[in-house]
């Protein structure tokens, strides 16, 4: 059987299975369900969420090294050639949002982070404002950057010897609209330009 190129696995099988098997809350709330859809509350002051859980994750990646918390993938492979072998492990999940509300102007202010970036091993923190206008809806603009960065090889073709990892961060702007015209409809454009510190891909091949 012909084998596929490194660079095929790559894109076909960085990851290939990627599974919640286990998700225990500690907090769940309205809140916490409903995200960018909830209200702005008519009392200044501050409110928010947060959800502690772990999850259980089996993937497979050529490229993706890990966490600060966990490595998901071999430092050391025999051969370009080979499919990334299939990792398992349990991962710490936390996500969770602190609001500041001015009630008169309609105005919060938020920073947080998103449960579903977890689960996608990025790690982004979002920091923002989000404004009430009469029955248009809830407009938010927000920064994105990496809390916590992920790490990648820096030069994943590297075989028969320890691969070094390096750090992948990112940067970028959020822009929503939700509860359109007072209904569930809720919309979102984002924008990030991700960093790798020492990208070196191909390198050790010359």
């Amino acid at each position: 059987m012909k084998k596929r190129p490194f660079t095929e696995q790559i894109q076909i099988a960085s990851i290939t299975k990627l599974t919640i098997l286990l998700m225990i809350m500690a907090a769940c709330s309205a809140n916490a369900i409903a995200g960018a859809l909830s209200q702005i509350p008519e009392e200044d002051g501050f409110s928010g969420f947060i959800n502690i859980g772990g999850g259980w994750m089996q993937m497979k990646s050529n490229t993706i090294a890990g966490t600060r918390f966990k490595g998901l993938s071999q430092d050391r492979i025999d051969s370009i050639f080979d499919k990334p072998s299939s990792e398992s492990s349990i991962l710490p999940m936390i996500n969770g949002e602190l609001r500041y509300t001015f009630a008169e102007t309609g105005t919060q202010l938020f920073i947080g982070n998103s449960l579903e970036d977890w689960i996608r091993l990025d790690m982004s923190t979002a920091a923002g404002v989000r404004q009430k206008w009469d029955d248009k809806g809830i407009f938010e603009g927000a920064f994105l950057f990496s809390a916590v960065p992920t790490e990648i090889w820096e030069d994943p073709y590297v075989a028969d010897q320890k691969r070094e990892e390096t750090d992948r961060t990112s940067t970028g702007g959020r822009l929503a609209w939700s509860k359109i015209f007072n209904s569930n409809v809720h919309a979102t454009y984002s924008y990030r330009d991700i960093n790798v510190d020492d990208e070196l891909s191909g390198v050790f091949l010359g």
